[in-house]
């Protein structure tokens, strides 16, 4: 029986150069989005996630590098009945990261600049 990657605590390092400037910021990977499907393929292995952490992650993905508010996310993902200040989108973002793994650096955050989150993974293929 092979061991879910979900498991264990597995130290997380970043596939890309820290360092360098977000512009040359590069991931190492693929990266496939299925609307149809409404599944997520890193490397060609499926990512099961629930519908609204589908939607968050694709709505992230569409926008590399570009920070994307918890505000925006209620209401671009989660919808408009949910109070700006719920922790709801951190619960969500937490789920993705623990479900990507050892790819959980491609989901950043920034919440002491309140600028939100970002996809810094590869690009869709």
């Amino acid at each position: 029986m092979r061991t879910s990657a979900l498991s264990g605590v597995h130290p997380v390092q970043p596939d890309f150069d820290a360092t360098a400037p977000d512009s040359a910021r590069q991931a190492s990977g693929t990266l496939s989005v299925s609307y149809e499907e409404k599944v997520i393929r890193i490397n060609g292995e499926s990512v099961r996630l629930t519908r609204t952490e589908f939607k968050l992650l694709a709505h992230l993905v569409e926008r590399p590098f570009g920070w994307v508010t918890a505000a925006e996310l209620i209401r671009d993902v989660l919808g408009t009945h949910h109070r700006p200040d719920t922790p709801l989108v951190r619960v969500h973002v937490h789920a993705v990261r623990r479900k990507l793994a050892q790819h959980a650096t491609w989901l950043e955050s920034d919440p002491h600049r309140l600028r939100g989150y970002r996809w810094i993974g590869p690009s869709q293929s």
